[in-house]
């Protein structure tokens, strides 16, 4: 059952939940290493989100993530540029 909601994260809450994915891109940075670029959503709102130093092993499972697809997802909410963001740290498709 869901637990945490997009209205109500909050700077330096760490999660662990269930989301949508609304956008999903594995891109390369200026660094020249791979991150993840993600969209997530609930009914209540969207919140991008980054998943930075992508390793080859990941790579397959997160390029494969698209729209609509559910995600069990572990993160911590941090800002940048004034917006809340997802600095996810684990990430799987839902069972």
């Amino acid at each position: 059952m869901k637990e945490t909601y997009i209205k109500d994260l909050r700077k330096d809450q760490e999660v662990v939940d269930f989301f949508m994915v609304k956008m999903a891109a594995v891109k390369t940075g200026s660094n020249g290493k791979q991150y993840l670029d993600i969209t997530l959503g609930d009914r209540t709102g969207e919140l991008t989100g980054k998943k930075w130093d992508v390793s080859d092993g990941e790579y397959p499972a997160l390029a494969g993530l698209k729209e609509k697809d559910l995600v069990k997802i572990k993160g911590v909410i941090t800002e940048w540029a004034g917006q809340l963001q997802f600095r996810v740290q684990r990430i799987r498709k839902a069972n």
